[in-house]
């Protein structure tokens, strides 16, 4: 796990820039060497392990936007982006993810209607460490049950605002 809470070139899908400022958002990649039968099913995967950190630390309703995006009522709080190579026999993938902490996003036009921040939707201090820990464990779990042939799409369906939409 590499981690960061100062990135100054994010990415995400299709070079689209994501935009962190210092202490407002948390960025972290995590290495993977998935089977290769189960690489379909892991952006679904990821992406309901976040949601399930994000309903535990707020009150607001979260949702997922295919493909990599985690939304809290509506607007991003969070992105992923995951990079797969496949050497020889092996498949090597990197997930990055990137989470709107505190980022005040009235300060970037471009994003200013379109995101959140989650400190916004809770009372409560979110601790970096306790919340990226969270995240860590839920995507271990999540992630070894795809690996034992569980499929995590009946469950992240419930949670896709973009089904019927094209």
């Amino acid at each position: 796990v590499v981690s960061t809470q100062d990135q100054y070139k994010g990415r995400g899908r299709n070079g689209k820039v994501w935009i962190g400022k210092p202490g407002q958002s948390l960025a972290f990649s995590v290495t993977l060497f998935p089977h290769i039968d189960t690489l379909l099913l892991l952006a679904p995967a990821f992406s309901l392990a976040l949601v399930h950190c994000f309903k535990k630390v707020q009150n607001s309703d979260v949702s997922v936007k295919w493909p990599n995006d985690i939304l809290i009522n509506g607007k991003k709080a969070a992105g992923m982006l995951m990079e797969t190579v496949h050497q020889n026999s092996s498949i090597h993938m990197v997930l990055g993810i990137g989470i709107n902490l505190t980022l005040d996003t009235d300060e970037f036009k471009e994003i200013q209607n379109q995101a959140t921040n989650l400190q916004e939707h809770t009372t409560r201090e979110i601790n970096v460490g306790s919340l990226q820990q969270m995240i860590l464990l839920e995507l271990q779990r999540i992630y070894t049950h795809v690996q034992n042939g569980w499929s995590p799409i009946s469950e992240w369906k419930k949670y896709l605002t973009t089904i019927g939409h094209c």
